[in-house]
């Protein structure tokens, strides 16, 4: 039997421009509140580290789902939850890598920006799994 659940492209290519736009705006936002950018990393995070941090892994996660889910009927819902969760958990290591309130802040927001936007845009609807 074949899998019908399959990754709507446009759908993670509206929610990848919406969560590009919704990062740029808490950069812009933590940087009118201070902050630092400073991560313990030999550079700062710049606006263009968080456009490719959040564009890279949305499009190329969602090739990688595609080819998953073509081969694992759960794998499209696992996926959307998995990394949901992860963003979630994930989003306090800002905060640990920086020490800095509006930096950790700033970072966490976008964490969960792009767990948000990946979830909406990889979960199957019920029309979708219909199909």
């Amino acid at each position: 039997m074949q899998n019908r659940n399959k990754v709507n492209f446009p759908k993670v290519l509206i929610a990848t421009a919406g969560a590009l736009l919704a990062n740029s705006i808490v950069f812009a936002i933590g940087t009118s509140a201070g902050a630092s950018w400073d991560v313990g990393q030999p550079f700062l995070v710049g606006i263009a580290i968080v456009l490719g941090a959040t564009a890279l892994p949305m499009l190329l996660g969602a090739l990688v789902a595609g080819f998953i889910s073509g081969k694992w009927s759960k794998a499209q819902n696992w996926f959307a939850w998995g990394v949901l969760a992860f963003s979630v958990v994930g989003s306090p290591s800002g905060w640990a890598a920086s020490g800095q309130a509006a930096t950790g802040l700033a970072l966490a927001a976008m964490h969960i920006v792009v767990g948000l936007a990946w979830f909406w845009a990889i979960k199957p609807t019920k029309a979708e799994q219909a199909i």
